[in-house]
């Protein structure tokens, strides 16, 4: 082909001779130097409501620059679209859906071009955010994809999605991709998460719980099932929606990760002083810390052990020295198709459990038939045996070496070692290996089994302990070296929660406020000193706190939970009060960290 030859001279135009030029020639004699083009909008999509033909045709803007600098857009613009079977373009620069998809068009004068991607796909009819709740713990983070559909469910490509968030203190959305988001929980309220795409906006509503340990019950826990509890050196808890921290003794923690601790005998032993989540994220219904081992339940019924496993205590079928950092799977639940245990109580160095249906079964060490089969053989077991008896329960709790159960009626029964009267069945004497009423013909409301004594509270709301008394630990307001039967508690006081440990209870009134007695030799009864001289009564614990709902004692150190979160007192030397600290004697509470 011959054209006319065209020359720029200083900016004249000059016609000279002819020029060969092919397909891709000039297409403008008139384009300035240094020609260079852009395209408005760079991207678009073209909707369609239900056919091709209603869709609505998108005019293209193309603007040209020169060296820089504004200039007239050339005449004679070579309009293209890559995909004609998508959408075709005008010599004006005019673009007309012609099916679904995506195409490309380019504006071209000279070697100079501009594109844009064009989407023709069907309006969408619906935007969806997932999940649409948002439920976590401060400090969790969750994903959330966003879908534009069109009128047949498909993905409306093209699409430009923006995520927000109502309450930008409780969470904070940022955009990872196209479609989706991270939302990271930041404090306790209530937000939404937003998402406006094709002219919608649709919200997913978000609840952020306290990173704490607190009263309000744990999705699936018992009636009165504690949300912390205190061992040997040891404190394991649960934050809302199950989720499982310890500190203290590294033994008892179920972390793999732990620091170096001084002990009060001079020698150093792993420990960790703030909250630290338990090793396989479980998420569990209960949790209970004994001397030697802590176990837990999660939701379907599974049982977990860590700790010592001297005697079977983690329950999975075999027994040797030293401990588990992480939790064992209690051979006999819901995968072993046996047994499944909903609840599980830790003592010296056996375990009992309960099941969904409240049948009793135990394992570990049965020196002092504490596992009440009924073979009348101290024969340790490494996986979980039946209690003797068709009764069933509502609550277990372990002691060093004593078992006791509350059936729905409130009738107590305990079995186990019974030389100073724990089983409170009077009188003292050989252990007994199957469940024994406790005297008295009380109904009680909850239990707990300590060293060698136990306490109740009847369905009125008064205190009654029985066992071995040396440190005033029944606080019957003397000293007696043991008592075979259920004894009041001295004062007038009604209470709610009760705990023992191994020389000390401590309970909660309905108003709130915690009483402890006995032992006092490492601050253990929170009235703000410690002495060597037992409380024989109980005595209430520094600080005017109101807001307890419950407590739980260990050896020597004691915690309540309330409304604002976790308090402990006691000895703090392997970082049992959960404070950061370590200390031989805390004698007042102190709150716990916040769980990492």
């Amino acid at each position: 082909m011959r054209s006319t030859r065209l020359i720029f001279a200083a900016g004249v135009l000059v016609a000279g001779a002819s020029l060969a030029c092919s397909s891709d020639s000039l297409t403008d004699s008139n384009a300035p130097p240094g020609l260079a083009l852009s395209l408005t909008p760079a991207a678009d999509t073209i909707f369609i409501a239900d056919t091709v033909a209603t869709a609505a045709p998108l005019a293209l803007s193309l603007s040209a620059t020169s060296l820089g600098r504004s200039v007239v857009t050339p005449t004679g613009v070579e309009w293209t679209s890559s995909d004609p079977g998508v959408a075709v373009v005008s010599p004006t620069g005019v673009v007309t859906a012609a099916g679904i998809g995506t195409t490309t068009v380019t504006a071209r004068v000279n070697d100079a071009r501009a594109t844009t991607t064009i989407v023709v796909a069907f309006r969408a009819t619906q935007v969806t955010l997932s999940p649409t709740s948002l439920v976590g713990v401060a400090g969790d983070t969750v994903v959330v994809t966003a879908s534009a559909l069109d009128a047949n469910g498909a993905l409306v490509p093209g699409t430009i999605y923006a995520f927000s968030s109502s309450d930008v203190t409780a969470a904070a959305v940022s955009q990872t991709g196209t479609r989706t988001a991270r939302v990271v929980f930041l404090k306790a309220g209530a937000t939404r998460v937003n998402v406006t795409a094709a002219g919608q906006t649709v919200s997913a509503t978000g609840t952020v719980l306290a990173r704490d340990f607190i009263s309000a019950p744990v999705s699936g826990a018992p009636q009165g099932a504690l949300t912390i509890s205190a061992g040997d050196d040891a404190t394991c808890g649960l934050l809302p929606l199950g989720r499982g921290y310890c500190f203290g003794r590294a033994g008892l923690l179920g972390i793999a990760k732990d620091t170096s601790c001084f002990t009060d005998t001079g020698t150093r032993e792993g420990c960790t002083l703030i909250p630290l989540r338990i090793a396989g994220s479980l998420n569990l219904t209960s949790v209970s810390v004994g001397e030697t081992v802590a176990c837990g339940a999660t939701a379907d019924n599974r049982a977990y052990c860590w700790g010592s496993n001297a005697t079977g205590q983690l329950g999975n079928g075999t027994a040797s020295t030293g401990t588990s950092a992480t939790p064992t799977l209690v051979t006999g639940s819901v995968s072993a198709g046996a047994i499944s245990l909903a609840r599980v109580a830790a003592g010296g160095n056996h375990v009992c459990g309960l099941t969904p249906v409240g049948a009793a079964w135990c394992w570990g060490n049965d020196a002092l038939l504490q596992l009440g089969n009924g073979d009348a053989f101290p024969l340790s077991s490494t996986t979980p045996v039946p209690v003797a008896g068709a009764q069933t329960y509502t609550m277990i709790t372990a002691g060093t070496s004593h078992t006791c159960a509350l059936r729905a009626d409130g009738a107590a029964f305990c079995w186990g070692d019974n030389r100073k009267g724990q089983l409170g069945a009077g009188p003292v004497g050989s252990p007994i290996d199957v469940p024994t009423l406790v005297s008295g013909g009380l109904t009680f409301a909850s239990l707990s089994a300590g060293g060698d004594h136990t306490c109740g509270i009847t369905r009125t709301g008064a205190a009654f302990c029985w066992g071995s008394n040396e440190t005033g630990q029944l606080g019957h307001g003397d000293a007696t070296d043991f008592y075979d039967v259920p004894m009041a508690v001295a004062g007038s006081q009604t209470y709610k929660s009760i705990s023992v440990g191994s020389r000390s209870g401590c309970a909660v009134t309905t108003g709130g406020s915690a009483f402890c007695w006995g032992a006092d030799d490492f601050g253990q009864l929170g009235n703000g000193v410690s002495s060597t001289s037992p409380s024989v009564s109980p005595v209430p614990v520094s600080g005017g706190h109101t807001d307890f709902t419950s407590v739980t004692v260990g050896r020597r150190h004691a915690c309540a939970v309330g409304a604002s979160g976790a308090y402990c007192w006691g000895s703090n030397v392997l970082g049992a009060l959960g404070n950061e600290l370590q200390a031989l004697i805390q004698p007042v509470p102190q709150k716990t960290a916040t769980p990492q």
